[in-house]
């Protein structure tokens, strides 16, 4: 039983592989790694999620901080879904 899920994995991995979409995928995902500004971009998204997760927790009745917070994480994430590269990956996902 266990040599028969061992080689349906393998068989499985194989045509993952060998699938066109799946190899798109693969393409695209090294590119956003070795785009400079996707990343520096992501890294604003991330900073900008951690603020809104401290303001929320640290003033949760202050509505001026809390929606400046958000107007920043929506902007920090609008920047970088409207970069073309980010875009051809979520299409291609």
């Amino acid at each position: 039983m266990e040599k028969f899920i061992e080689d349906s994995l393998i068989t499985l991995h194989k045509a993952l592989m060998n699938d066109p979409r799946v190899q798109e995928l693969d393409q695209l995902e090294k590119q956003l790694g070795n785009d400079k500004a996707l990343l520096s971009l992501s890294k604003r998204l991330e900073l900008a999620e951690e603020d809104y997760s401290f303001v929320c927790s640290s003033f949760p009745n202050d509505k001026q901080k809390i929606g400046e917070s958000q107007k920043k994480l929506h902007l920090a994430k609008l920047a970088l879904d409207e970069e073309p590269l980010a875009q051809k990956y979520n299409e291609a996902f």
